[in-house]
């Protein structure tokens, strides 16, 4: 799954993308307009999916004086799918953090698992990840966790983000003392998670680098 375009996952082809800046356009859009729209689409696939869309009907599109306008057809059949799917696109990492919560507290109770930074890096936090790239996540959990208990978090982690994305996962373990080392070393990854590392359950894993100097 593309965690940077979840929305293929359900409409693998360019209509995906286009129906989702259609259904959050508050006016008609131009054919020119949808594809400024649309990351890394060209003018002429835009205006192919759309002309596809049209011919669905999901899409209407009405000439105007210059341009013909396109706008989301909110009253066709399937456009309660089409907004669901929508919907699971915008929310993506809000179920995945709500899952990895989940399996946090299962592992380790409500009170240690609200202590667990959970922060995803890499391709998928700079939005520049595609259906085969992994899942990069930095786990810290409390001191008082032990070793057996990390490695069955960890491993569920990891075995769970696979099967609910279809993508590879990558699990980095840290510790206090860990992270403190990695600081004092100037471990090149502490650099990648300043730059681009997303918190999505716990402490926020920027401030505590910075906390320990980095």
């Amino acid at each position: 799954m593309n965690l940077s375009d979840p929305i293929s996952a359900v409409v693998p082809s360019l209509e995906g993308r286009v129906l989702v800046v259609l259904s959050r356009a508050q006016a008609p859009l131009t054919g020119s307009r949808v594809a400024d729209l649309v990351p890394g689409a060209s003018n002429p696939g835009v205006r192919a999916a759309l002309g596809r869309l049209v011919e669905q009907g999901t899409v209407l599109a009405a000439r105007s004086s210059h341009a013909v306008l396109y706008r989301a057809n909110r009253e066709h059949l399937a456009w309660p799918a089409i907004e669901a799917a929508v919907r699971f696109a915008a929310h993506t990492l809000d179920a995945l953090r709500e899952r990895l919560v989940a399996l946090l507290v299962e592992h380790l109770g409500p009170d240690r698992a609200a202590q667990t930074t959970v922060a995803l890096y890499g391709s998928v936090a700079r939005g520049t990840s595609d259906r085969r790239s992994d899942v990069d996540l930095v786990v810290l959990t409390p001191d008082d966790v032990t070793a057996d208990q990390a490695e069955h978090l960890l491993l569920d982690i990891t075995v769970g983000v696979e099967r609910w994305t279809g993508n590879a996962c990558s699990v980095y373990e840290l510790s206090t003392d860990r992270l403190t080392a990695l600081v004092r070393a100037a471990d090149p990854m502490v650099r990648s998670w300043l730059d681009d590392a997303t918190t999505i359950s716990g402490p926020d894993l920027r401030e505590l680098l910075r906390a320990h100097g980095a």
